[in-house]
């Protein structure tokens, strides 16, 4: 009997010791659980605020005392920005979000331990664009009037600007190009009319990037482009400072860089000399490679993530 007392006594301390560690067991996987969810929840926080920050960075505004902070709170409520930085200038940089939130735990605190301090990061860079896809074949002459314009009022101006789509676009860039309207054949090679004509309506699918030479198109900007379905639109378009001398379809024109507009009007039919698009210029954030501080500056930008908790560089 004394024997089965003893072995009594020392399977109760088995199961206490197994309960206790059990029990620690629980509490480390259910409050590590909750400490993932919340970093997981920070991270995405942080992620929302570099994103909004930047935006703002791009156009001059300082994104640490406006959007983040705000954008980190919808996104985890409790949380706190402790650090915000940035580099470079409204044409190209970064900035990094570090931000924390304090996690309670449900079931460690019993064993001492209440709380955990979870942390996490976010950077996103802004410049211009290095390529875009949904252009339109539309070429601007960076020496044009209206792009001119544009660029002196530093990105600010609402007036329309009438653009003549003639055969004297290229000549704005040192042309003539005969046969030549501005438009592009960005696929190269032999372009079909049914292919401009999509790319009017739709963009073209591909990337376009710059600076790089495409040919031109000789096809003339008349009635058989469906214009009417971009009136009302904001479209992005390639500009150009130059080209190759020839004419037709040997014509080649050096892209440097986009611009976004919106298409108030056009005339496609009537004398050559009369036709035009009238755009209103603008400031936009455009979905493309990223990114660079050179090359000809429109008001064009693409921001990105580019490291989330140091884990790539910028």
């Amino acid at each position: 009997m004394r024997r089965v007392r003893d072995e009594g006594g020392a399977a109760a301390i088995i199961v206490g010791v197994c309960a206790t560690v059990l029990f620690g067991a629980s509490a480390i996987v259910i409050d590590a659980g909750d400490i993932w969810q919340e970093r997981r929840q920070l991270v995405s926080a942080t992620d929302a605020a570099a994103l909004a920050a930047a935006q703002d960075e791009a156009f001059g505004v300082d994104g640490c005392a406006t959007r983040a902070g705000a954008y980190l709170e919808d996104n985890s409520p409790g949380s706190s920005m402790t650090d915000c930085t940035t580099t470079g200038t409204s044409s190209a940089g970064s900035i990094t979000i570090d931000a924390e939130i304090v996690v309670t735990h449900s079931i460690a605190q019993i064993l001492g331990r209440s709380d955990t301090t979870v942390t996490g990061a976010s950077t996103a860079k802004w410049g211009m664009p290095t390529g875009l896809s949904g252009l339109r074949p539309f070429a601007l002459c960076a020496e044009s009037p209206g792009m001119q314009a544009w660029q002196a009022s530093g990105h600010s101006t609402t007036q329309v600007f009438r653009i003549m789509y003639t055969k004297d676009q290229p000549d704005n860039c040192g042309g003539p190009a005969p046969g030549n309207w501005g438009l592009i054949d960005f696929d190269g090679g032999s372009n079909s009319n049914n292919d401009t004509k999509e790319w009017v309506e739709f963009g073209y699918p591909g990337v376009v990037t710059a600076p790089g030479w495409y040919y031109g198109d000789p096809g003339a900007f008349s009635n058989s482009l469906p214009m009417s379905t971009i009136v009302g639109e904001i479209i992005q378009l390639p500009v150009f400072d130059s080209f190759n001398g020839q004419g037709g379809a040997n014509a080649q024109f050096y892209i440097v860089g986009f611009v976004s507009v919106y298409v108030a009007g056009y005339k496609s039919n009537g004398s050559q000399s009369s036709r035009y698009i009238d755009l209103q210029f603008q400031t936009s954030i455009v979905h493309g490679s990223c990114c660079t501080g050179g090359g000809i500056d429109t008001g064009l930008r693409v921001i990105s993530l580019c490291a989330v908790e140091a884990s790539s560089s910028c």
